[in-house]
């Protein structure tokens, strides 16, 4: 009848008492006032060994009337423990931890008002933590939701002075405070980090498997949780992600002012069937290149340009007097000076059929991702840098790259934003030597397989007076590739992660082949493990 009782003059969604946990005056439960015990009075019949609750020892009571604080939305707290407080005694806050099964504490939220039978409970430490054990789901009835919450400010040092008074309660901590040691940008929550104060520590336990381990670690916060006393020290769990209020956080990083804008992710050197063909009267070529924008690009405002040099057959010992703009079969210019793309999103410079995978293809690039449509077989390269080709990307086994510039202003010593350089150089290709006195090659830059100097600017290139000292001859992916790497219906896909914040390779790029069938679409090519950008967009 005592639960009854109580349910008729609790069921409200509101708070009652002093703006407080089930308030201490007025009494908020006048019909059965002898049947509740307080949890300071409960929690002092603990005098350092196991207890066994009775009516006897609780003074004729048998019940508790408190409030829940635990909350297992994030699966942070220990798995079973429903934690509730209450204030009944002298506006005393006290709380206790109840263990059950896992499912049945996760039943009740922060607010929640219940009253519980505690006959034949026993009072125990586990792991220095007291706890009421040996309470069974049956015993615990809710009467209400939503009720009021007491905000209880503390600081390190009163909680580290007498954590007995605190374990099992709901605090906030009373200023903002940093961990020690100091977290660093990229530091998350995860595992135990130490809150020190003086000569106090209290520790922020995160579990690993609780999304919130995932949170960034902030300079500074204020915490709440669930206080825990443990054999190592006062222990406080946050329950949820608004339980840490930020206060001072780590600047917001802005991209590094040499960071590219784009860089190239992989191409398709040989799609199925021709690279190129005339189909009645009309051409069409196939071959195409895809990107990673690095942030929002509009290239009607801002524009670039992208070189491809193919050194099959075309070398004759001589190098390349203009470099990427040496033109003829040896290189092909393309400019980007309209569409737009967003950052994070893959693009394309194709030939004009646009196929995913050549001729036989049933699917195309859609428009708004190709950034550049061009016939390379009818047509020479933008700005008269090369002639028609029936082969863009070459297949040969010999040197041959792509590169990316900002701008569409390109000469011999243009620096460019990306380069890729597939199959490893050798200096019978002459990429890279002396014209008319001075060096000339193909320009490289700081990338993830290529460093440049003031004196090292070039691919494959070596030192005058010994060229048995070459420098920046590595191929994308590291070690050589042979012809295979760009065999029919392959797509070569470019693996890496480039961080916009220092300009640099996070991971460098590595290669990998996507077999492509006549169906296939860019969801194909456009995969998870493709180049990706840091922090993600």
């Amino acid at each position: 009848m005592a639960i009854v009782l109580l349910w008729n003059a609790c069921s409200k969604d509101s708070p009652v008492g002093n703006n407080s946990d089930l308030g201490p005056d007025p009494d908020p439960y006048p019909e059965a006032p002898n049947t509740i015990i307080a949890l300071y009075n409960l929690r002092s019949l603990y005098t350092g060994e196991d207890v066994t609750l009775t009516k006897e020892n609780m003074s004729g009571t048998h019940q508790l009337a408190v409030v829940v604080t635990s909350d297992h939305s994030a699966g942070n707290l220990p798995d079973g423990w429903l934690v509730a407080q209450d204030r009944r005694h002298q506006n005393m806050l006290r709380g206790i931890t109840i263990p059950l099964e896992a499912g049945e504490a996760a039943k009740y939220v922060p607010g929640d008002s219940l009253v519980i039978d505690v006959e034949g409970g026993i009072l125990t430490r586990i792991n220095n933590h007291l706890q009421l054990t040996n309470i069974q789901p049956e015993n615990i009835v809710k009467i209400a939701s939503r009720r009021h919450i007491s905000e209880n400010r503390l600081s390190i040092e009163a909680i580290a002075a007498d954590p007995n008074t605190y374990e099992s309660t709901f605090i906030t901590t009373e200023t903002a405070l940093g961990f020690t040691p100091a977290a660093v940008r990229g530091d998350n929550l995860s595992g135990n980090k130490a809150l020190v104060s003086g000569t106090a520590q209290l520790t922020l336990s995160t579990r690993m498997d609780s999304p919130l381990a995932d949170l960034a670690a902030p300079l500074t916060a204020r915490f709440s949780g669930i206080i825990s006393n443990t054999t190592n020290g006062p222990v406080l769990y946050l329950r949820a992600e608004t339980d840490m209020a930020v206060v001072t956080d780590f600047p917001p990083l802005n991209p590094h002012p040499d960071a590219a804008a784009f860089v190239i992710s992989g191409w398709m050197a040989n799609p199925s069937g021709n690279d190129t063909e005339e189909i009645n009267g009309e051409r069409l070529s196939h071959e195409y290149i895809q990107f990673l924008a690095l942030r929002d690009i509009d290239f009607s405002q801002e524009n670039f340009a992208v070189i491809t040099c193919n050194n099959a057959g075309q070398t004759n010992g001589t190098p390349p007097a203009e470099g990427w703009v040496t033109g003829g079969s040896r290189t092909y210019k393309f400019n980007l000076t309209s569409g737009s793309v967003a950052k994070g999103q893959y693009f394309y410079l194709n030939g004009n059929s646009r196929k995913v995978n050549g001729s036989t293809s049933i699917n195309t690039i859609p428009e708004e991702k190709s950034i550049v449509t061009h016939d390379y077989f009818s047509q020479s390269g933008y700005d008269g840098v090369g002639n028609a080709t029936g082969g863009l990307l070459a297949n040969s086994g010999l040197t041959f790259g792509v590169a990316a510039f900002k701008g569409t202003d390109v000469n011999h010593d243009t620096e460019p934003m990306d380069v890729v350089f597939l199959r490893n150089p050798d200096k019978t290709y002459t990429l890279f030597g002396q014209v008319n006195g001075a060096d000339r090659g193909f320009r490289v830059t700081n990338t993830d397989y290529y460093v440049v100097t003031d004196v090292i600017k070039f691919i494959n290139q070596y030192n005058s007076v010994d060229d048995a000292n070459y420098i920046n001859v590595s191929s994308v992916g590291g070690a050589g590739s042979s012809v295979s790497n760009t065999g029919d219906n392959n797509f070569l896909e470019f693996r890496g992660e480039y961080d916009i914040y220092t300009a640099t390779w996070k991971e460098a790029r590595s290669r990998n082949l996507i077999s492509l069938s006549t169906t296939s679409t860019i969801t194909d090519i456009e995969t998870a493990n493709s180049t990706k950008m840091t922090p993600a967009p």
